[in-house]
């Protein structure tokens, strides 16, 4: 996907440094079909990232990727095989973990119910090629997410699991239907042996109506200092360096260094624009409202010194269990402390995906939690396996690589 366009113009090396801006990159996986051994996959060359941090070893200290096959370390736990997870039809597992935290979305049911879509019953006659495209991928997703919500009502009563004879002859069918709309859309093929589950995300957020682009038009007059500060989707997916200071080794310490933006000096604004600055934080601000869910990326990679080679950063990083967010005025000066606080919203993990493996190879699985059982599971293709916290906790500090956080 296209990197979005910043709004400023630098003048300075410093400003650039100092700028806050979103990442767009891709952490490349590959999963067998029913082996789950890690595959050989190549990173793209042309991703960008401004993360500075060490790969690290597997030390006591430092857990190694966990391997989503393991059994839970409780023995009165059960496990699944059959009829709550998503068959892996040859590398999809990219896209079965990523369907997994889509479902979990907080206006999922509306956004996968072809009933409460005004758009799906339209005439296609008079509808632009793009809005019939979009169209097509959604009644493509609406089978997938309709079988998915009947084996999580399995789930949740805590039934003995059936094998859904239509889900599993179906589900080839279905997700080709959405590889063809996806292609449809973007002219590009989900590759057979790799793909980007962010990527991924990503797209079927903007296809599907998640995306909402908020435009920076909140201005407040700053005397001498600007902000940087690059849009962002709202509900979409936000791309956060697990290193961007030397104490970010959690979520919401490196949730807070992104949002506090940068304020820079020896700035000079577009032709026509007053010299302003921003209300911060940056991705709240424009429209005054704090978003219901957070979709958050972490970048667990990074390129040389040379700009070629990556490297994936597997720096143990705490997934905090709560995160909370506050609207706030920022003061011009940059060095007071905000006095306004306009209101606070918390968030809860609700889902992980993971990614274990190298660049060279891999394997993504999601862990999502069950607020009515108070249980944690590991979604990995089609088997689904109970597991305890702190199991997620040490799993999670390596592997987390997507976090969806809803209030």
């Amino acid at each position: 996907m296209k990197q979005m366009p910043d709004p400023f113009r630098r003048k300075s090396k410093r400003a650039l440094h100092l700028s806050t801006i979103v990442f767009w990159s891709a952490l490349e996986a590959a999963c067998g079909s029913s082996s789950k051994n890690e595959e050989t996959t190549s990173p793209r060359s042309n991703d960008t990232v401004d993360v500075s941090t060490q790969t690290t070893t597997s030390s006591p200290n430092n857990p190694p990727a966990p391997n989503p096959q393991s059994q839970p370390t409780d023995p009165s736990t059960q496990k699944w095989s059959v009829g709550l997870g998503l068959q892996n039809l040859g590398n999809t597992c990219f896209a079965n973990a990523s369907h997994k935290l889509l479902a979990n979305l907080t206006d999922a049911p509306s956004a996968f119910d072809p009933s409460l879509d005004p758009e799906i019953n339209q005439d296609l006659s008079t509808a632009s090629q793009q809005t019939q495209d979009r169209i097509s991928l959604k009644k493509a997703m609406f089978p997938l997410f309709k079988g998915m919500a009947e084996n999580h009502q399995l789930l949740l009563d805590n039934q003995e699991p059936i094998d859904h004879q239509y889900f599993e002859q179906e589900s080839s069918t279905l997700f080709s239907n959405i590889k063809d709309s996806y292609y449809a859309l973007t002219n590009e093929k989900i590759p057979g042996d790799q793909s980007d589950a962010a990527e991924y995300i990503r797209f079927l957020l903007d296809r599907l109506a998640y995306g909402k682009m908020i435009d920076m038009q909140d201005w407040i007059s700053c005397p001498s200092s600007y902000t940087n500060l690059t849009p962002v989707y709202h509900q979409s997916v936000l791309s956060l360096g697990i290193d961007t200071s030397p104490t970010s080794r959690n979520v919401m310490e490196a949730l807070q260094f992104l949002l506090q933006g940068s304020f820079i000096d020896d700035y000079t604004p577009p032709p026509g624009r007053k010299q302003t600055c921003l209300q911060q934080p940056f991705f709240i601000s424009a429209r005054g409202k704090i978003p219901d869910q957070l979709i958050i990326q972490l970048l667990r990679f990074k390129k040389d010194i040379t700009g070629k080679v990556l490297s994936k950063i597997e720096t143990p990083v705490q997934i905090s269990q709560q995160i909370q967010i506050s609207l706030y005025d920022a003061p011009a000066d940059n060095k007071s402390q905000p006095t306004t606080i306009h209101t606070t919203k918390t968030f809860n993990i609700k889902v992980v995906v993971g990614h274990s493996g190298s660049l060279a190879g891999g394997h993504c699985f999601a862990y999502v939690y069950e607020p009515q059982l108070k249980q944690w599971f590991l979604h990995n293709d089609s088997s689904v396996s109970p597991l305890q916290e702190q199991e997620v906790s040490h799993q999670t500090a390596t592997a987390g690589y997507l976090l969806l956080y809803t209030k």
